[in-house]
Order: C-alpha cells, then sequence, then structure tokens
C-alpha cells in the first residue's frame, strides 16, 4: 500500500488526516444553469452527501425547494433572484429540505412558481438544518472539519477568464 504522509494539527486544535477520500459519499453534479441558486444548490449537495454518509443510499434534494422559501423570505414572493446566505438558512431551518422527486423543480431557469403539495412540504420538515455558518477563514474551516461537521463551499466557476459563464461550484467536505 502507498504511505500517506503524516497527519496534521488544525487550526481549531483537532486532527485533520493527510488524505481522505470521499468517493464512497459521491451524489449527483448540481448544475443551477443561469440561475441565481447557488446557496440552495450548495445546501441540498450537502444534505446529499451527508445522507449518503449515514445512510449509504443515494437520496436526491430538491434544490428549488430551498430556494422557494428563501424567496419568500428575502422578496416576499417566488422568483430567480438573488438571494443571500441568510435567507438561505433560514429557509433550511424553517422549512428543511424535500426530496428531488417529491419537489421537482431543482433551482434552474424555469423551475421558479411553483407550489410545492402538503406531502412534499411534510418531507421537507424531516429534513432541517440545525444550523448553518458561513465560514471566512483557512482555521475555522479546518476546526469545522476536525470536529466532524460538513464544509460546504461555493466557488465561482467562469467560462474563460474573459467572459462570465454563469454558475457556481458547489460542493461538501462529508
Amino acid at each position: 500500500g502507498q504511505k500517506l504522509p503524516p497527519a496534521q494539527k488544525g487550526g481549531g486544535g483537532g486532527i485533520i488526516p493527510a488524505s481522505y477520500s470521499l468517493s464512497k459519499y459521491v451524489v449527483r453534479i448540481h448544475d443551477q444553469g443561469n440561475s441565481n441558486s447557488c446557496g440552495c444548490q450548495a445546501l441540498s449537495e450537502a444534505l446529499e452527501l451527508m445522507w449518503r454518509e449515514h445512510s449509504s443510499s443515494a437520496v436526491p434534494f430538491s434544490a428549488g425547494f430551498v430556494c422557494r422559501y428563501a424567496h419568500y423570505f428575502e422578496y416576499g414572493a417566488d422568483g430567480d433572484y438573488p438571494l443571500s446566505i441568510a435567507a438561505v438558512s433560514y429557509a433550511a431551518q424553517g422549512h428543511g429540505d424535500s426530496r428531488l422527486d417529491l419537489f421537482p423543480p431543482d433551482g434552474t431557469p424555469g423551475s421558479f412558481g411553483q407550489i410545492p403539495s402538503s406531502q412534499s412540504v411534510a418531507n421537507g420538515h424531516t429534513h432541517l438544518i440545525a444550523s448553518s455558518n458561513s465560514v471566512y477563514t483557512r482555521a475555522e474551516v479546518e476546526s469545522d472539519i476536525s470536529r466532524g461537521y460538513p464544509v460546504e463551499f461555493l466557488h465561482p466557476v467562469y467560462e474563460n477568464e474573459y467572459a462570465y459563464g454563469g454558475g457556481y461550484l458547489a460542493g461538501a467536505s462529508g
């Protein structure tokens, strides 16, 4: 076998392994297209990763479900508007996220304005997020990872260095 480099001590005092693979937790790729659903996509993907880690089955969640409630919180109406982290957090903590098979709109252009069924609302309430936090420093990220907390991230993706290609790369640690 290949020898791994030694583990490192993280900024929060915990041990960060030299290497860790999330391959057994691979979930679907989220593609927001040119919509404003980046935070919702990252949150849904983090839920999918956590679900996969704890149940070893893949369950897709609906970023559109989170977006709907985040838009109502921030704007008083559903639509494709830019969302703050606070609005996405509010939606995830108050309404959760529904499985994609129960609320198919996935936060992509043209998927806004649909009303969730009572079944998807009930399912969303079984997948509430207890809290969320915006992480800004490497030390905070290392601390959260060393304590076993999932860390989601957003990173802008550009088509080329001259033109904005639309979209964000969303991901999460497990």
